[in-house]
């Protein structure tokens, strides 16, 4: 859905100074990237205060073992691309994917392509500006006007993206310091012949200085349509932090170094049993610069060059895949 993978395509905490965290464009998603969430009970769950050296206790969470998963790909991939010619990125779930534009200064949403039907803004919505940190905030107004059946939908909206707080955040899997919490603000209507319908989100996202996707979110969604008004809330916890040590989906770990390189970097990595390896490089446009087939390796660490003299000096993201399941990590070039 795209409410929980919007904000998450547009940041990711890239350095950690005290209390001085920010975030950058380096991290933001990319093709390759695949990210898996466990939705919990939404049981007395409850956001909790914002501001500086917080600590939010979801200590008693009960998380789900059903997993879903987000893939990125290149807009070029999919078949709603030439509805998104300034697209970078496409995450895909369900069949459906959501398009973005990421640049040096933003990351930019352009709308949603499902099958029969194809969201497109004539007004981009801007999500996030680099540098991003506690305090900022970002308010862009967005909307544009498609086909649903024949019928023509028109919406208009404003989000506004903050940074509302930083300090601990408390999981059933343990703790994680230095995390910002970033707010998303949603509202926006639908006007077509059939009415009006009006949309408020509030969702709040915990980031680390480690994981792309956030640890947290959780979601408030109030929707209103013919004077009949519905509220859900939604949890979800990323698969880095969910514990479920055992879990065949969470995404496979790998050491990548020397980072920066100007030299072969080495990727390192441990199995348990026999798996199927290959590592593919993107370049920061999300163009493909390298693939590298390891085949079926059997269990223990197993060490790969990468031969850096064949990039260009520049930021590139390697994802290693194992078993059809992705994790991603940023080279830096020299």
């Amino acid at each position: 859905m795209k409410k929980n993978l919007l904000l998450s395509a547009c940041i990711a905490l890239s350095g950690l100074l005290s209390a001085q965290i920010s975030t950058s464009v380096a991290m933001a998603w990319a093709p390759g990237d695949v990210f898996t969430t466990y939705s919990a009970d939404t049981t007395g769950v409850q956001e909790g205060p914002a501001g500086a050296n917080q600590t939010w206790n979801f200590s008693n969470l009960v998380i789900s073992t059903s997993p879903s998963t987000s893939t990125c790909v290149a807009p070029s991939t999919t078949p709603y691309a030439a509805s998104f010619p300034s697209a970078t990125v496409a995450a895909g779930a369900n069949g459906g994917y959501s398009y973005y534009q990421v640049s040096s200064g933003s990351t930019i949403y352009h709308g949603l392509g499902v099958p029969n039907q194809t969201q497109v803004y004539s007004d981009p919505e801007i999500m996030i500006t680099y540098p991003f940190t506690y305090n900022t905030t970002v308010t862009d107004n967005f909307g544009g006007t498609w086909m649903i059946s024949s019928i023509q939908n028109t919406r208009s909206g404003t989000s506004t993206t903050t940074g509302d707080g930083y300090g601990t955040l408390i999981l059933p899997s343990g703790t994680f310091n230095n995390v910002l919490r970033v707010k998303l603000v949603q509202n926006y209507s639908d006007v077509s012949l059939a009415g009006t319908i009006q949309y408020n989100f509030e969702i709040y996202y915990w980031f680390n200085a480690v994981d792309k996707d956030p640890l947290l979110s959780v979601q408030k969604w109030t929707i209103t349509q013919f004077s009949t008004t519905s509220y859900t809330k939604v949890v979800f916890v990323s698969d880095a932090v969910a514990g479920f040590a055992d879990n065949d989906h969470l995404s496979p770990r790998f050491d990548l170094f020397p980072n920066p390189a100007s030299s072969p970097a080495n990727i390192s990595f441990a199995l348990e049993g026999q798996t199927d390896v290959s590592c593919t490089v993107y370049s920061l446009t999300g163009q493909q610069v390298y693939n590298e087939t390891y085949g079926r390796l059997q269990a223990g660490t197993h060490s790969f060059l990468l031969n850096t003299g064949e990039l260009e000096s520049g930021i590139y993201f390697v994802s290693v895949e194992m078993n059809g399941v992705r994790t991603q990590r940023k080279l830096v070039v020299e």
